[in-house]
């Protein structure tokens, strides 16, 4: 199993992008409609935007390798804050937070996938 090794300049960008990936989910609902599916094809929509933003600044030769080792990293992040948050901390246990966490696992790979693809193309 290869990951990708990250530079102290990667965590920095990367951090970056989680923080405002992380206030657009916490703000959204100050401005999008409460519907499930559409919030959660635009937190989808933007995490992607923003991570391929990290593919582009990073320009990897294997995309995917990165995009297993953010998954990883990012699912690892997402469980221990989901987990304090939302189940120690106030215990609000919903399918909100099984959503987040899925995408926050499955945004990696669809931009490095994406990145893949626009690299193949030239």
């Amino acid at each position: 199993m290869m990951f990708n090794k990250l530079k102290l300049k990667d965590y920095l960008v990367l951090s970056l992008l989680v923080v405002l990936a992380y206030i657009f989910t916490a703000t959204q609902k100050y401005y999008i409609p409460d519907i499930v599916i559409l919030r959660s094809f635009l937190v989808l929509f933007v995490c992607v935007f923003l991570f391929l933003i990290f593919f582009f600044i990073k320009k990897p030769v294997k995309p995917l390798e990165l995009a297993k080792t953010l998954s990883i990293l990012l699912g690892i992040i997402a469980g221990v804050i989901l987990i304090v948050q939302h189940l120690i901390m106030t215990f609000t246990p919903s399918i909100k937070n099984i959503i987040v966490f899925l995408i926050s696992i499955i945004v990696p790979f669809i931009s490095g996938f994406i990145y893949e693809l626009t690299k193949r193309n030239k």
